[in-house]
């Protein structure tokens, strides 16, 4: 089990809504785990990619701004999450300019995600300096009551349907987002001119597996 500052570590994948309240908590894996492996094993995600929620429509908007519907449910996450389907992704690599503004403002809706955890730490002072116990059970039980006593103060203070009207959202800043993107392209190839090893350092060989594990269906 690894440590961090010589403490275990317990990780967990979580879901959340845009008014940070909880909607799933997987079982806990180990900190050395990465986000493919806990995705593996984590039950909610495997129902939804065999069908369980095929039958939920929800709406988005085209690029003129008009209403679509689209059946089957997603997660937003982060880059090192699997390329599936119902796992939706920023695109670092790509040379038009609106999959750049999606992936910008997929990023940024991805944040829900670290409020939330950051609203429990702040809620709940236990998890300021480390959980007493090493019993897996009382981790478990610790982490998942205050997720619901989480979503009873966002109930208690009517913060449940933030995010649910069209009120609650304003018209993105293309000039704006298009200057933050020019940005960020010229800091990452001043990054990159700073840097030649990079490319001779890629081609390093690694040693294949010889039973490479099978993805979940």
């Amino acid at each position: 089990m690894p440590r961090w500052r010589n403490n275990f570590t317990r990780a967990y994948n979580v879901a959340v809504g845009p008014a940070r309240q909880i909607l799933h908590v997987s079982v806990s894996h180990s900190g050395s785990h990465n986000d493919k492996t806990t995705a593996k094993y984590d039950h909610f995600l495997r129902s939804m990619r065999c069908g369980r929620y095929q039958q939920v429509v929800f709406d988005v908007r085209g690029k003129d701004g008009s209403k679509e519907q689209i059946v089957g449910l997603c997660c937003i996450c982060d880059g090192g999450y699997h390329n599936w389907r119902i796992l939706q992704l920023p695109v670092k690599m790509t040379s038009e300019q609106d999959l750049r503004r999606w992936s910008k403002r997929l990023e940024s809706i991805r944040k829900d995600v670290a409020r939330t955890f950051g609203a429990l730490k702040m809620r709940f002072l236990i998890f300021i300096h480390g959980l007493p116990f090493k019993l897996r059970g009382f981790v478990e039980n610790i982490f998942r009551t205050t997720c619901m006593l989480h979503n009873r103060l966002l109930a208690f203070n009517d913060y449940i349907s933030l995010g649910m009207k069209d009120n609650d959202w304003k018209k993105a800043d293309i000039a704006r987002a298009d200057a933050w993107i020019a940005r960020n392209i010229a800091t990452q190839k001043d990054a990159c001119d700073s840097c030649p090893a990079i490319a001779a350092s890629s081609s390093a060989s690694v040693p294949l597996q010889t039973q490479p594990s099978q993805p979940l269906s």
